[in-house]
């Protein structure tokens, strides 16, 4: 699932186009496991490489947004990426949020620090690795989506059996929403 929506996002990059609000909550999958990437009206609003953060910031739950963007910058393919990555987490821990020991509002001074997600137990070195490549500070050393693409397939290939991950407990969905920073006024001072 997770080459599917990288090559959405691919497509996507390539006609000039930047998504802006990647996380599970911006993927549906059907019951044969095939994943689709919505929640499209943000990307059409951004046909250029980077736009202001303001235009739909306000809607989009800030853990899963790149430190730049945190930071006031620009969205560009680059933050993409990073949610990507944040994406990725989502999917190797079942849906846990990101960051879960910080607030919103910690996290760019968080990130600032050098600090990462931390590596979920049930996430492989490889993929952790590629977590980790998707979460560089500078965004020149982001990966592009196709170098992801071409990553998770060597990964797939080199897969020693597939392990099946199974959900501990039910979903708590205001527990989720509060780890997620969701609805949590956010004051950011960039350092």
């Amino acid at each position: 699932m997770a080459g599917q929506v990288a090559s959405a996002l691919e497509y996507l990059h390539s006609q000039r186009c930047i998504h802006g609000n990647v996380g599970s909550r911006s993927v549906l999958v059907g019951g044969d496991l095939t994943a689709k990437l919505w929640g499209f009206g943000s990307a059409y609003r951004r046909r250029t490489q980077a736009v202001s953060p303001g235009e739909v910031g306000d809607i989009e739950m800030r853990k899963w947004q790149a430190p730049e963007v945190l930071g006031g910058k620009v969205f560009s393919q680059s933050s993409d990426v990073w949610s990507f990555g944040i994406l990725l987490y989502e999917m190797v821990t079942l849906g846990d949020p990101p960051f879960t020991e910080y607030r919103a509002a910690e996290l760019l001074q968080y990130l600032q620090r050098g600090k990462h997600l931390k590596r979920p137990t049930t996430c492989s070195n490889s993929l952790y690795s590629i977590i980790r490549n998707c979460s560089h500070w500078r965004t020149e050393q982001r990966l592009s989506m196709s170098e992801l693409i071409r990553t998770l397939q060597a990964g797939e290939k080199s897969a020693n059996g597939r392990k099946v991950l199974k959900v501990a407990q039910p979903l708590d969905i205001e527990k989720y929403l509060r780890e997620a920073g969701y609805g949590e006024a956010y004051n950011y001072t960039v350092l």
